[in-house]
């Protein structure tokens, strides 16, 4: 699976000049696009101005040090990905920034392999958020389509959940049962559906949600704001 793109952006943030060149030129080898700041409050800076895919981040810097930083960007920037840089000796400080939010660190001085494999994984990490967060808005645009043509259907509707419990109701059946929306959502679908049934018969869709059948063998008369319906 091909999983670097060149789209792909990290920012460094690293002040020591020799170990920030080196990552980002072996970086920039396996094909991301690299911008490297000198502190903390450069990283700010710089992501207040660009959109990059992911954060490396040391942790001892100058005017604010990396866990400061992580502070702040989980505040202002919640789905951007981060991995901690730290030497040999501060892990327990690494391990403490993963808790606050960081998806991994990196141990200096660290291989080529080994981080490229890291900040792989990260890239991915980032990705499959970006992936989640369209479908997600992707499902919230259609359930908006989807209510909005349930809600003009001139046919009653009251849709209910596994547990027989209100969800959703059109505009006819508000005007059928002289309820608000609001009154009968969450509520027992039998406290909407006043229904007259033969004794012994249970209401149509309760029935359906326990066998998971569909109820054509019931014929009920529904009382409503206008009179009873058959």
């Amino acid at each position: 699976m091909e999983l670097i793109m060149a789209k792909d952006k990290i920012l460094i943030a690293d002040d020591e000049t020799d170990i920030a060149l080196i990552l980002k030129l072996q970086l920039e080898d396996a094909g991301y696009r690299t911008v490297r700041v000198r502190d903390g409050v450069e990283a700010l800076e710089a992501l207040a101005k660009e959109q990059f895919e992911l954060l490396l981040l040391d942790i001892k810097m100058p005017r604010m040090d990396g866990l400061q930083v992580l502070k702040s960007v989980r505040a202002g920037y919640p789905s951007m990905v981060v991995v901690m840089m730290t030497a040999h000796g501060s892990e327990e400080i690494a391990v403490q920034a993963m808790k606050e939010g960081a998806l991994d660190y990196i141990a200096k001085p660290f291989s080529n392999d080994d981080m490229l494999k890291r900040v792989e994984r990260a890239i991915f990490y980032n990705r499959t958020l970006q992936d989640n967060q369209r479908l997600q808005e992707q499902l919230a645009a259609e359930q908006k389509k989807s209510e909005a043509i349930l809600l003009g259907m001139a046919e009653i509707l009251v849709a209910v959940d596994d547990k027989g419990n209100v969800i959703s109701v059109n505009r006819m059946a508000e005007n059928m049962f002289g309820k608000k929306r609001s009154e009968m959502l969450g509520k027992p679908v039998e406290s909407v559906l006043i229904a007259e049934l033969p004794a012994g018969v249970t209401l149509p869709s309760r029935k359906t949600l326990g066998s998971g059948e569909p109820s054509l063998d019931v014929t009920y008369t529904l009382n409503t704001r206008i009179g009873r319906i058959p």
